[in-house]
């Protein structure tokens, strides 16, 4: 059984954040990942930046970081997870970043969040791409993702 536990810095999560946990559960699920945990920290612009700053040496601001917890990615991204129940890993996500994001990209707040969300995961389990290209392999599999939880909803 997958599990999936959402922070945030004030130590609130939002009302809405149950609907998120459905939905990571959801992706862990189309991922064929099962008796897998993750973390989702709902953090602000600041405390991201401090994070990517720390862990990545880049000194600004981010929508998404993952911090897998896998000794080794799973190979093709996409088949289930074996063994007894494993830690992913933690995924930050700035929702200030996000915002901005969603209305530079002229999509909704709730869509991008399911975006960063989505991203986030397939870091945590190994998977790469150089940039957003839509023909990178990391985010043909996001956006299909997307697309079939698109009924999803956050709030």
């Amino acid at each position: 059984m997958n599990q999936v536990e959402i922070l945030t810095e004030d130590g609130d999560p939002p009302q809405w954040s149950k609907n998120l946990e459905k939905f990571a559960l959801d992706v862990l699920r189309e991922l064929n990942l099962n008796n897998v945990e993750i973390a989702i920290l709902l953090c602000s612009k600041k405390r991201i930046q401090e994070l990517n700053r720390s862990y990545r040496g880049k000194d600004y601001p981010t929508d998404v970081l993952s911090f897998s917890q896998l000794e080794e990615p799973i190979a093709d991204g996409i088949r289930e997870f074996d063994g007894e129940e494993s830690f992913l890993g933690d995924i930050a996500i700035s929702l200030d970043v996000v915002r901005k994001n969603a209305k530079e990209f002229n999509v909704t707040y709730e869509e991008e969040i399911r975006r960063v969300i989505t991203h986030g995961i397939l870091h945590l389990i190994g998977m790469e791409h150089n940039d957003s290209s839509e023909t990178s392999e990391m985010i043909e599999i996001q956006e299909r993702i997307l697309k079939k939880l698109m009924e999803d909803k956050l709030f």
